[in-house]
Formats: C-alpha cells, sequence, structure tokens
C-alpha cells in the first residue's frame, strides 16, 4: 500500500490494475475513500512525530507554508479538520480542486497566486519533480513514503522532522 501514497488516483490505478475497467476503479476508489475517511474521523490519523512542534517553530520564524496533496478535497478537510491544518499553512490544496494535474504544473500556479521564494518539500518523486521542473530547492523526507533511492537528488534528505529548520536554513541562508 505504501507504494500508492502520495500518486495520484489515476496514478496509483494505472500502476495498480490499468487494465481494471473505470467503473470499477471508481467504485473502488470509493470504497477506499470512504474507509480512509471514517478512520480519520474515528482518530486513526497521525502526524509523524514533532511535526506540529517544527510547524508551529517555522510559522512562528515567518515561513509562509503552503500544503498541496495528490488527495481529495474530502480527504484533505478531513485531515485539516482533525488537526486543524489551519494554524500551520496559509495555503492547503490538493490535486482534485485542480483536476489532478500534476502537481509541477499546479505549483507555478501556486507561485504566481502568493509570489515571493519557493522551496519543495516532500516524500514521494513527485513532489522532487515538483523542484526539479521550477527550478526550486528540494528537500527530501527519508522518513514518510518514498522507495529506497526515489529521493535520491535531493538538495537535502532529511530522517526526521527534527532536522527541516535546519535543511532549510542550509537551503535559504535564513
Amino acid at each position: 500500500m505504501r507504494q500508492w501514497i502520495g500518486l495520484s488516483p489515476g496514478e496509483m490505478w494505472g500502476r495498480f490494475l490499468p487494465d481494471l475497467p473505470l467503473a470499477e476503479k471508481q467504485t473502488s476508489g470509493a470504497l477506499i475513500g470512504d474507509r480512509m475517511l471514517a478512520l480519520i474521523r474515528q482518530g486513526q490519523a497521525q502526524l509523524y512525530p514533532g511535526v506540529p512542534e517544527v510547524l508551529d517553530s517555522l510559522r512562528d520564524r515567518g515561513y509562509r507554508l503552503l500544503l498541496l496533496s495528490n488527495c481529495p478535497v474530502s480527504y484533505l478537510e478531513a485531515h485539516a479538520a482533525f488537526f486543524h491544518l489551519e494554524r500551520y499553512f496559509h495555503g492547503l490544496f490538493c490535486g482534485e480542486q485542480f483536476g489532478y494535474r500534476p502537481k509541477h504544473e499546479i505549483c507555478r500556479e501556486l507561485q504566481a497566486r502568493y509570489g515571493g521564494g519557493f522551496l519543495a518539500v516532500g516524500d514521494r518523486r513527485q513532489d522532487m519533480d515538483i523542484a526539479r521542473r521550477n527550478g526550486l530547492p528540494f528537500i527530501g523526507c527519508a522518513y514518510g513514503y518514498a522507495a529506497p533511492g526515489e529521493l535520491d537528488g535531493a538538495d537535502r534528505l532529511i530522517e526526521s522532522p527534527a532536522e527541516l529548520p535546519a535543511a532549510l536554513a542550509a537551503l535559504t541562508g535564513t
């Protein structure tokens, strides 16, 4: 299952069962989504240890944080409500809001909307792709869902959320 976390639905089904009829993909996707939402609402979702403290620290240091996920709107809204993500992030975005276009394209829109310097942080190849296609530094999170070697080539690779502030400082000089 870990290998499909973070992929858009089209990319996940394309890798998992590309020949499955569309109607079955949609039905199965809805069942999976409903189950994931139920688990979030039952309190089964967890942030990585130390994430709230790191996000508080970055916010307090003046970083403007945006979250861009390949998830559907319902999933993002459930996590935002459960973890109160709006207290950390200036914007919460998901692939469904953009028709599941590639994240590197969505990033360009967000750069135009928010301006300023950008840097990408993530745990999947698509996150590094955002950075590479947009000329941004990239911090890879080795503690996430990436397969071994998936984040090779990251400007910085961190093993825990606690290492993020130092990696940001090294790449931005702040």
